[in-house]
């Protein structure tokens, strides 16, 4: 019995250190798909969809890589950066989205609707629902949850892997029980899946930068800039998503 206890001391003396480890960097890909999402605004009128569709036309999907590092207390997202180029070595200035989960506090830096701002904050966790559907997303067995961001009126499917066991995740999302590996917001509008997952450390790369440029604002007043953008392009019949960020 002594050894029994002993071992079983052990095995969760060796997974409380695996946890504490398990740190590193996701590489995400996040496709736009701004035909289909068009196709759902009821509010446009057919010489306005006209009009986009040979503006747009072969730019109507659009293809982002960001960089989610993160620790079991930590995360920091924010654009890729190639260390072979230089062409977009300026973006990592302009996005920043942090987390800290053992304090419970948000310290995000963004451009919005041409403009750029600070927000920080406590942590607000989405209010998820489990389902009970798996796949695999690169090598992780991965969970199902869904929740509803009545601001922007978009539905969220997110596949997480308990593997991972860090509540964290791409654009704004976090706070299921294991790593979002895969974001779909309204069953394709927008699909942000892990291309890369690479387990290291990584805490001198969730540094912000120096300077730090923005009207500090907090999630509130967020939240209402994005609600009040969207009701008013609604009203004036003009497609918010081409100046609004998803995700």
């Amino acid at each position: 019995m002594r050894f029994l206890i002993l071992s079983c001391l052990a095995l969760l003396a060796a997974a409380g250190s695996k946890a504490r480890q398990m740190e590193g960097v996701i590489t995400y890909e996040r496709t736009i798909d701004f035909s289909r999402l068009q196709s759902r605004l009821t509010y446009l009128t057919e010489e306005q969809r006209d009009r986009d569709r040979r503006t747009w036309g072969q730019y109507s999907i659009l293809k982002e890589k960001y960089f989610l590092y993160f620790t079991p207390e930590k995360s920091f997202y924010t654009f890729y950066t190639d260390p072979k180029s230089n062409d977009n070595t300026w973006k990592q200035f302009d996005f920043f989205l942090t987390r800290d989960f053992g304090k419970e506090t948000r310290y995000d830096m963004f451009d919005l609707l041409g403009k750029s701002y600070v927000l920080s904050d406590s942590l607000r966790t989405p209010k998820w629902k489990i389902m009970n559907q798996i796949k695999e997303v690169k090598g992780y067995m991965c969970m199902m949850a869904e929740t509803f961001d009545k601001g922007r009126n978009v539905k969220i499917t997110a596949w997480f892997a308990e593997g991972l066991g860090v509540p964290a995740g791409p654009e704004m999302y976090f706070g299921l029980p294991g790593m979002i590996l895969e974001l779909v917001e309204n069953d394709g509008d927008v699909v942000i899946t892990a291309e890369q997952i690479a387990l290291k450390p990584v805490a001198e790369k969730m540094v912000l930068p120096r300077k730090q440029r923005g009207k500090k604002i907090d999630q509130a007043t967020y939240e209402r800039m994005i609600e009040e953008y969207i009701r008013d392009s609604i009203k004036a019949r003009r497609n918010p998503y081409w100046m609004l960020r998803l995700g």
